[in-house]
């Protein structure tokens, strides 16, 4: 018969039923907390992007202004503030051919105004004419001379902000 190894500790070598129970309270305790967090997260974001969805609408799952900096979450804020405005000018990234866009502000709010679109998160013209119409704005120069500006600068390279 062997003699047991005096440097060897069998409760951390080998793990008592109790201390595999303890790990797996432990486990699923982190897991709820997670989930519970997460859960907390949506809920904030939801309320925050409240103006987006109908009166009685759940918002859709998806993106979240939360995911992009403050800068571009100001541009969505914006576009949803000013929708006649966003609506006068056309996009010109292609996103009309691509996503079948309409104007600049379905690159900002989904069409059907079920949330908020991703694409001009990523997309530098959407921000470029966003922030063009926002200069623009804050000059005093009416909206109807505000697209006319931005049409002219894309389709003739004239600087309109």
């Amino acid at each position: 018969m062997t003699e047991p190894d005096p440097t060897r500790d069998p409760a951390v070598d080998e793990p008592s039923e109790t201390r595999r129970a303890l790990r797996s309270m432990l486990v699923t305790f982190v897991a709820a907390v997670f989930v519970i967090v997460a859960a907390g997260g949506v809920g904030f974001a939801m309320r925050h992007n409240a103006p987006m969805y109908p009166a009685g609408q759940p918002a859709m799952a998806g993106f979240m202004l939360s995911s992009v900096s403050p800068e571009m979450a100001s541009h969505y804020h914006f576009a949803d503030a000013h929708p006649s405005m966003y609506e006068q000018v056309p996009c010109f990234c292609g996103c009309d051919t691509m996503l079948g866009h309409r104007s600049l502000l379905d690159c900002f709010v989904k069409p059907d105004g079920s949330g908020w679109e991703s694409h001009a998160s990523g997309c530098a013209v959407c921000t470029q004419e966003s922030q063009m119409i926002r200069r623009m704005l804050d000059r005093g120069i009416p909206p109807d001379q505000i697209a006319s500006s931005i049409i002219a600068h894309y389709d003739g390279g004239i600087t309109a902000s």
